[in-house]
């Protein structure tokens, strides 16, 4: 007999209720149906929403603003090797403004990304990563949150007493949580009083937790956001310490397509702020091999297909392989920091090279390179980088990646 539903369906009711209960269940079961009702371009093309907005700029000068640190020219030189065209177009100057810090009084937090709402009913762009596309996505994917911007005016609200802080990544990852979210909690730590609570993703992951544990938060100064609209009586903001510029228009050569590049670009001033926290709480008497493998086969993407071959010069030479998620955030925090050399393909592990001092890190790249992220931050982070292109039989960025064995050994052996 036909089961009644899916079995796919069946897991991602019972991880959608698991995480939200059944209010979770139905906004998502809504927001399934209006998306035949909204697009994108209808965003984009709504005078009053886009009206409505409110920049960095206008944030600065609305509420109470703190700045702190300092500007930061970033340069990404890629002068001591050849590279590929995907990633030498990253090469330049980049500027970072002063980072800061704003309270507003009397805003509301809307949606499932947590978006804020000044006294007016502006929307801050800052709290939704400061992207303007972003927001649009955000709403033409889930249009219930758009239905609560717009009746945010009408519905009764008591204002929340809480003073909180809004830190619901948008794409709730690890990579996004340490390379966005983290280093804007500096000023915060540094110059707001201790009576503000950070908003965060409802049954959030154990590394979100550990990761605010180890700055010195507490489980009391944490709530989970689990309401569609709420005001409260006074929100801080933390600006956002990375840009994303576009930089250059690429054909892939398989699939004929154009696509663009673009560059992430990230404050070292923060990320050394974030280590230096997080060492000053982590215990010294945990032992890692400095020479680090980096696996991917919790995760079922782009592993080394012919791991063995690979890496058998490796292992001889005293690199230990590690699966990331076995471990906890501290013990990543320690593994990286304690790291001499660091080799994995490309993923959201290599985020952890930020805690690294001085390394070398060889990213394992696939036939079909379009995100620079980690070259571009090992140059920021002043890290020796390399790369090996391995092949991949389909075009699909996530497949499956065989190593030249003979050429990553000769690559390593180099540097050691």
């Amino acid at each position: 007999m036909d089961e009644p539903f899916p079995p796919d369906l069946i897991r991602r009711f019972e991880k959608r209720y698991n995480r939200t209960g059944m209010a979770g269940v139905l906004t998502s079961a809504a927001d399934s149906i209006l998306r035949n009702f909204f697009s994108h371009d209808n965003f984009y093309s709504n005078s009053n929403l886009k009206n409505s907005i409110k920049y960095r700029n206008d944030v600065r000068q609305k509420g109470q603003t703190e700045f702190y640190s300092s500007h930061e020219k970033i340069k990404i030189d890629g002068s001591e090797q050849r590279l590929p065209p995907e990633l030498s177009a990253q090469t330049g100057e980049y500027m970072l403004e002063k980072p800061f810090f704003t309270e507003i009084e009397d805003g509301t937090v809307v949606g499932s990304k947590g978006i804020v709402l000044d006294s007016s009913k502006d929307i801050i762009l800052e709290s939704i990563d400061g992207k303007e596309w972003l927001l649009y996505e955000n709403f033409s994917k889930k249009p219930v949150d758009f239905l609560s911007y717009m009746s945010s005016d009408y519905l009764p609200s008591a204002p929340n007493e809480l003073k909180i802080i809004p830190l619901l990544d948008y794409y709730n990852s690890y990579h996004s949580w340490v390379y966005h979210q983290l280093p804007r909690l500096q000023g915060v730590k540094e110059y707001l009083d201790d009576n503000y609570k950070i908003l965060i993703r409802s049954d959030p992951p154990d590394w979100m937790q550990e990761s605010l544990y180890l700055l010195g938060f507490s489980s009391q100064d944490l709530v989970e956001w689990d309401s569609r609209i709420q005001e409260f009586n006074k929100i801080c903001i933390p600006s956002m310490r990375t840009i994303e510029t576009k930089r250059a228009q690429k054909i892939d050569e398989k699939s004929n397509q154009r696509y663009t590049l673009y560059s992430k670009i990230a404050s070292k001033k923060g990320f050394n702020w974030l280590r230096g926290e997080l060492m000053s709480n982590i215990a010294k008497n945990k032992e890692f091999s400095q020479r680090v493998i980096i696996s991917r086969e919790d995760v079922n993407t782009r592993t080394i297909q012919n791991k063995n071959q690979a890496y058998h010069w490796l292992y001889d030479h005293g690199f230990v392989e590690y699966t990331l998620s076995d471990l906890s955030f501290e013990d990543q925090v320690s593994l990286f920091s304690n790291a001499e050399y660091i080799v994995s393909p490309h993923g959201a592990g290599l985020t952890n090279i930020v805690f690294a001092k001085e390394c070398t890190v060889c990213e394992i790249l696939g036939t079909n390179i379009r995100k620079p992220t980690y070259y571009i931050l090992s140059e920021i982070m002043g890290h020796q980088y390399q790369f090996i292109v391995g092949t991949q039989q389909t075009n699909h960025r996530d497949e499956d990646i065989v190593v030249d064995a003979g050429g990553l050994k000769d690559l390593i052996q180099d540097e050691l």
